[in-house]
């Protein structure tokens, strides 16, 4: 009587009475992609039988509405030549891609003529009003100046700068230490320290000029002015004594 239990609860644990479906091929693939499937009870992933789906991007205001291609039953990037089938992977990838080629592009203020400098030309940021006053003598100068070597240090200016003074001749400034030149015309000039950091004296106004700004400076604090207007632009700690010591060898600014 015994055996006869023992046979039976062994027929019960090896019989047929187990119902739950075995798959035939435990590495199943998705019916829509074709990849593996984790979940071997389903027959495609989740992100390939959505038909629709939306995606913001953070810290943005940009969304989209993803739809499913009918024709081949893939969704497309809005951002680029991508298509997948998998609704979760093309999300993925969009922020990804939105990562790599953002909204808004890098521009940089263009280079001033006779500007040269080995740091590149400081970003010209919004005038203040102390600076505003003298922006139109400063765009005027910054305007006339080109990039004519034969006149060594000082560059010459357009012929339509000053008309007042378009019939006068030139005279020469006289030369000290530096290769500088002006005429009662052009009534500006630049000694080489001035031109590696972009500063150019308005003679006619005795007024010392930013070319990148075109804004007024004060003589004496130069620094400060780029400090406060050019964060990016590095001088040099002895810039304000390089300046009165060429300033003495040059012209003379008013305070």
């Amino acid at each position: 009587m015994k055996r006869r239990v023992e046979e039976g609860i062994g027929l019960r644990q090896s019989g047929p009475h187990d119902k739950r479906h075995k798959p035939d091929n435990p590495s199943s693939n998705c019916d829509v992609c074709g990849k593996s499937l984790l979940d071997l009870k389903r027959r495609a992933h989740v992100g390939c039988t959505l038909q629709q789906g939306f995606i913001s991007l953070k810290n943005t205001d940009v969304a989209y509405t993803l739809r499913r291609d009918p024709d081949d039953k893939k969704v497309p990037c809005p951002n680029c030549d991508l298509r997948a089938y998998d609704m979760h992977e093309v999300k993925k990838h969009i922020h990804e891609c939105a990562s790599k080629t953002p909204t808004q592009k890098e521009h940089r203020t263009p280079e001033p003529q006779g500007y040269c400098t080995s740091q590149g030309v400081p970003e010209a940021p919004a005038l203040d009003s102390t600076e505003r006053q003298g922006s139109s003598i400063g765009q005027a100068a910054a305007a006339s100046l080109s990039k004519d070597d034969n006149v060594g240090y000082f560059p010459l200016v357009a012929e339509t700068c000053y008309e007042q003074d378009a019939n006068a001749s030139s005279v020469a400034r006289p030369q000290a230490e530096h290769n500088v030149e002006s005429t009662s015309k052009i009534h500006v000039f630049q000694s080489p320290l001035l031109r590696k950091h972009g500063l150019v004296v308005n003679t006619l106004h005795r007024i010392l000029i930013c070319i990148a700004c075109q804004g007024i400076i004060n003589p004496q604090k130069i620094r400060d002015h780029f400090s406060a207007l050019h964060k990016s632009y590095k001088t040099p700690p002895d810039l304000q004594k390089e300046f009165d010591e060429d300033l003495e060898r040059c012209c003379a600014i008013p305070d």
